[in-house]
C-alpha cells in the first residue's frame, strides 16, 4: 500500500496517452506542458 508519494518520473513516447491516464484515471491536473514535458498535481501545493 502506498502512502504517500512525493515525486514521479514518466518517460513515454505515448504522451498523449500518458496525459489521460493522468488526469482521467488518476485524478492529477495538468498544470504545465512545455519543452516536451507534461507536469501533474494532485494537491493544492506549488511543485516542490
Amino acid at each position: 500500500m502506498i502512502k504517500a508519494l512525493s515525486y514521479l518520473g514518466i518517460k513515454s513516447t505515448l504522451k498523449d496517452d500518458w496525459a489521460a491516464f493522468a488526469t482521467k484515471i488518476l485524478g492529477m491536473q495538468l498544470i504545465d506542458k512545455a519543452g516536451g514535458t507534461s507536469i501533474f498535481r494532485m494537491d493544492n501545493q506549488a511543485q516542490r
